[in-house]
């Protein structure tokens, strides 16, 4: 996003920034290293896991707080020109590595939304966009920009470096255009016609507008340079701008991911108290027919002369109830006898009970 200005800035002289410039660059590391700690303290807290969509917006963070760093030391040591090639190398593959993590990052968050806008060609054509032919010329841009810094003053190479940072731009002006329209027409439409949205969109929407208008207002910035030209004195403070609007657009994209996981979490809140609320009400009737059913079952034995052994207030009437039971079984089945005999046994005192002296009665043959 920074890249017109990083060409334009070391090509003719070296340009003698003002000291206000690296102190605003500092500050912005500075910012940038809050907003990475707070996002990795919050994967680590709460959702415990390096998914890709948190790799993503932790290495826009990375590449944020490393261009505020080498613009700062660009600044104060050789006054922004091409005599460190390897920082100014560094400085632009950092460049590139954000506007890809940017591109890939909004289009991820902002699917939902464009698929319900868009046919799917048209979305098919944005993603196509944010994966394929973004990072591509993203990646390319770096074959001049570093020719430039390594072989210094070189006509041609100025040009293509010109050409492809230009290409890239519109790139993201086009993309950060489109999106701001339609979430702007999303909220419009919600609130006007008073459609029932997803609340996650709402917020996307919102977050994605101030995102976007950012990333233009840097693009404005770079455009605004080459108008007045690299000898006016405000240079070296549009350069500074740049870079903190940079760290500003990984601090409203990094605020939509945690808004986005406390409002989830919020409305997920009284689905678990609700379905707690339903299984302890399970649960507790659950008890409650078993102790009914142990009750009647009880209350069944107790009163039952088919078991006696299993009645504590009668114990002497066992002997007399086993012999009942036997002459009853007896009388209507010889195989129910033997089996009687066992039913009829008192737990404890198996013992005092001589089988032998039940004798299965003669059958007619």
């Amino acid at each position: 996003m920074a890249e017109l200005i990083d060409m334009q800035a070391g090509t003719p002289a070296s340009l003698n920034l003002h000291p206000l410039a690296s102190k605003l660059n500092h500050f912005g590391a500075g910012f940038a290293s809050i907003g990475i700690a707070v996002l990795l303290v919050h994967i680590y807290r709460f959702e415990q896991k390096f998914n890709p969509i948190n790799a993503i917006l932790f290495l826009l963070g990375i590449t944020a707080f490393g261009i505020c760093e080498t613009k700062a030391w660009l600044a104060s040591h050789c006054q922004y020109s091409h005599d460190a090639p390897v920082v100014f190398t560094i400085d632009h593959i950092l460049l590139a590595v954000m506007e890809i993590s940017y591109i890939q990052f909004t289009y991820t968050r902002s699917k939902g939304i464009i698929q319900s806008t868009f046919s799917s060609k048209v979305t098919n054509w944005f993603e196509l966009l944010a994966n394929r032919i973004g990072p591509v010329l993203f990646i390319l841009q770096l074959i001049p920009s570093i020719a430039l810094a390594v072989l210094k003053q070189k006509e041609s190479l100025l040009l293509a470096s010109q050409i492809t940072a230009l290409v890239c731009a519109l790139i993201l002006l086009f993309f950060d255009l489109t999106l701001g329209c339609l979430f702007f027409k999303f909220l419009l439409r919600n609130k006007v016609e008073g459609q029932d949205q997803p609340a996650d969109f709402q917020v996307i929407a919102r977050f994605g507008i101030f995102s976007s208008s950012l990333v233009v207002l840097n693009i404005i910035i770079c455009a605004a340079y080459i108008i007045i030209g690299q000898d006016n004195a405000i240079v070296p403070l549009l350069i500074s701008v740049s870079s903190l609007l940079n760290v500003t657009t990984f601090g409203v994209l990094l605020g939509m991911k945690l808004h986005l996981f406390f409002l989830r979490k919020q409305e997920a809140a009284p689905l678990s108290k609700e379905g707690c609320k339903v299984s302890m009400e399970s649960l507790k009737e659950i008890q409650k027919s078993i102790k009914t059913s142990h009750t009647s079952l009880n209350e069944h034995f107790q009163s039952s002369q088919l078991l006696p052994q299993m009645s504590p207030i009668m114990p002497a009437s066992r002997d007399s109830s086993a012999s009942s039971l036997r002459e009853v079984a007896a009388c209507s089945s010889p195989n129910l006898a033997v089996a009687t005999v066992e039913l009829a046994r008192p737990r404890s005192q198996h013992d005092r009970l001589n089988l032998k002296s039940f004798e299965r009665p003669k059958t007619m043959g």
